[in-house]
């Protein structure tokens, strides 16, 4: 409809009827979060349940698409289990959202996200390009020490996605050194095309798309821009291609999507997650059997809070997870002073 754009076969009622059973079903899980039933659920991956339970392959391939934009990873690389918590967590598949207040994605900032960052660093010591390597927990202080040098302090902030704390020397209770080690990140690359005016909206198109198949799973209009999200095994293999490969491929899917116009952008821009080294990627995807095993990630140890969006107890994953994070991190600290 005029609202955006979804590219799949049309599937009449009975695939209508047969998404709507999908997620009620779906939505009944979730309900009973915490599950006595949660070591099978954990034991199964996403694709294998979408496999059991949704026959309708349209409607199969909607939910898998759902599944790959929240978690930027495949349906077979998921636990059943964790799936049905992050969306328990963040509002279901009808979260409040930019025209509902109190959803997580319901504010956009002049400036970017980041303004808010800038604004907190600018009355803070902040010390950029300093990693790392060891922490140590013994003593009158906890030791933070890099190549740069070494920071002493009474309580210490870890707010890192947990795939970074890998490689970090650190004794940390062995839930959370467990979810570290065998969590995985979810790949994603944002490719944004600018152009001089939002032409899609003289055709009435929000320009909002959505794809079951492809290299571009979605996109997103932002102001006079379009935003692709490459996402999960594409994303992985995004920077093996050569850049102007890229450029067309996604040039190619904005013009299947919206006409014409679309071929001769401004500029474009792509950011890829995973070849961040201090993000490593973007959203942590739980694969089947880890929670089973007892790995979580979060909570205090000794005088190491651990912080970050992926240790919240609920928006996880989000700027508003981050924040609810911090706000349980600082309340640690200064109880623990």
């Amino acid at each position: 409809d005029r609202a955006g754009r979804a590219q799949f076969p049309p599937g009449g009622l009975l695939t209508a009827f047969a998404q709507w059973r999908a997620v009620r079903r779906i939505k009944r899980a979730i309900a009973t979060l915490p599950s006595a039933e949660a070591a099978a659920l954990d034991r199964e991956s996403l694709a294998e349940y979408f496999a059991r339970t949704v026959k309708n392959p349209i409607a199969r391939a909607r939910l898998a698409l759902h599944a790959e934009a929240v978690f930027a990873a495949d349906p077979a690389d998921l636990s059943l289990l964790a799936y049905l918590d992050r969306l328990r967590t963040t509002g279901g598949f009808a979260p409040e959202g930019p025209d509902l207040p109190g959803g997580g994605r319901e504010h956009r900032f002049e400036g970017g996200a980041q303004s808010l960052a800038l604004a907190l660093a600018a009355s803070l010591d902040v010390r950029l390009a300093e990693p790392i390597e060891e922490i140590v927990d013994a003593g009158a202080y906890v030791t933070a020490r890099g190549p740069r040098g070494e920071h002493a302090a009474q309580q210490i902030v870890l707010a890192i996605p947990p795939v970074l704390a890998r490689n970090l020397r650190v004794d940390l209770a062995e839930p959370a050194r467990r979810y570290a080690d065998e969590v995985r990140v979810g790949s994603v690359v944002k490719v944004f095309a600018a152009y001089a005016r939002a032409f899609w909206r003289d055709d009435g198109w929000s320009g909002e798309a959505y794809n079951p198949v492809g290299t571009v799973r979605v996109t997103v209009p932002i102001g006079n821009a379009l935003c692709a999200f490459v996402v999960g095994r594409d994303a992985a293999r995004w920077r093996e291609r050569d850049a102007a490969e890229r450029r067309a491929d996604v040039i190619a899917t904005f013009t299947a999507q919206f006409g014409d116009e679309a071929r001769e952008p401004v500029d474009c821009l792509e950011i890829d997650w995973g070849a961040d080294p201090w993000s490593g990627g973007c959203v942590a995807a739980t694969p089947p059997g880890v929670l089973a095993r007892g790995a979580q990630w979060g909570a205090t140890h000794r005088r190491i809070h651990i912080a970050g969006t992926e240790s919240s107890s609920i928006w996880p994953g989000y700027m508003e997870g981050a924040i609810v994070a911090g706000e349980r991190a600082a309340t640690g600290v200064l109880a623990a002073l």
